[in-house]
């Protein structure tokens, strides 16, 4: 059985077919090849990486697992429960795993893929030892790294393992492919997150599409940053209820995300019933129990929650195809992470819209990159101009 035929194969199992990119890259990894892949923001890059075990046995006739490096504690829970409706064996390892004993069973073969923190993959412990010891490290053929564009953005002193990631390559079978994802990388972030990863630029394959979002209208609004600002979504959620349009609120921090949250909740009679509630918040000292209210409750159709209030920690690997709205309170800090947000805006193809509240402290120097002031202050400058010569 050769790769396409594997790939008909898998599509007939699971019903469901790959995309051109999807296909380049699963060829190149199944290749052993390191390769570095940009796709849009909803086009589907953990299909990638949920068959690659499936395939690797069908083509070598051995099992197979994979370790996936993952930032955030939601993403991967919600990844491992898209996997047990596709009955393909995953777990999570590191401090959110509170069955001790999933260590023993990576370790005997019981799991295709894991997925980890930085952190629980290269500190020293339990789940490092389950990860690089025993049947499952044997038969490790990729390490991918999601949402790779956190290499450079959350490196450093912040989260300083995303800075040693290529210390794995020291721990896993020599011939382990490293695979790169992520929905936004310049050629600057691409070159870094290569070096620190330890790819090599000619032997690196590389997939990338670029973004085509024509049903999303971007709009840009200097703000003084009042809350009343935001009045009218609040009317909206009055007087359409369930009908309001599905919105994200992007929040620069936890602050600015209670006191917007707080607002609409003294003026929209919540209750204590979370399945009744329309406005919710979300960053990562949210209560857990509130999280997985979000996460399970706002991709449905008919869900009641309208409005999130977030912070970086909501959205990432999160499918929601039907949000119509995506605002950003106060600039982004980087294009890269603009790119990544807005484009969860109109996933199911219908007209949507991407609003950027700044304000001029928002841009200030050492506040946002550059290119983020550039934008900013260009587009305002050509919607004045359009405004006024429609008159």
């Amino acid at each position: 059985m050769d790769v396409d035929q594997c790939l008909r194969m898998i599509e007939d199992k699971y019903d469901f077919k790959f995309k051109e990119k999807q296909e380049e890259s699963i060829k190149a990894i199944v290749q052993l090849n390191d390769t570095f892949i940009t796709l849009p923001t909803g086009y589907g890059k953990s299909s990638i990486y949920f068959y690659l075990p499936e395939i690797f046995e069908a083509l070598t006739g051995e099992k197979s697992s994979i370790v996936v490096i993952s930032p955030l504690q939601a993403l991967m829970l919600d990844q491992v429960q898209k996997l047990e409706k596709l009955s393909i064996k995953s777990v999570v390892v590191g401090e959110i795993q509170k069955d001790k004993g999933v260590g023993q069973k990576i370790s005997e073969g019981q799991f295709s893929i894991v997925f980890s923190s930085p952190e629980a993959a290269l500190t020293s412990g339990m789940w490092r030892k389950s990860l690089t010891s025993g049947v499952f490290h044997d038969r490790v053929k990729a390490v991918v790294i999601d949402e790779a564009h956190c290499i450079t953005e959350w490196g450093g002193e912040f989260r300083k393992e995303y800075d040693r990631l290529n210390e794995l390559r020291s721990v896993f079978p020599e011939k382990t492919a490293f695979v790169a994802l992520t929905a936004t990388a310049t050629q600057t972030m691409r070159d870094e997150i290569m070096k620190k990863l330890q790819m090599i630029r000619n032997d690196t394959c590389t997939v990338s599409l670029l973004p085509d979002r024509p049903n999303v209208i971007y709009h840009m609004q200097k703000s003084n940053k009042k809350k009343e600002e935001l009045n009218w979504l609040l009317n909206e959620l009055k007087t359409n209820g369930k009908s309001s349009k599905k919105t994200i609120v992007y929040c620069r921090n936890i602050m600015s995300c209670a006191d917007l949250y707080e607002h609409f909740c003294n003026e929209i009679e919540q209750g204590n019933d979370l399945e009744k509630r329309m406005v919710a918040m979300f960053h990562r000292s949210t209560a857990d129990t509130n999280k997985t209210h979000v996460l399970s409750q706002f991709p449905s159709y008919d869900t009641n929650l309208r409005v999130i209030f977030a912070t970086i920690a909501f959205g990432m690997g999160v499918d929601i195809p039907d949000i119509e709205r995506v605002i950003h309170w106060g600039a982004p800090r980087g294009l890269e992470q603009y790119s990544q947000e807005s484009g969860r805006a109109g996933r199911d193809g219908r007209e949507s819209v991407s609003c950027v509240y700044y304000s001029g402290y928002d841009i200030a120097k050492n506040r946002c990159k550059e290119s983020v002031r550039d934008f900013c202050t260009i587009n305002n400058k050509m919607l004045a101009y359009a405004a006024d010569i429609s008159f």
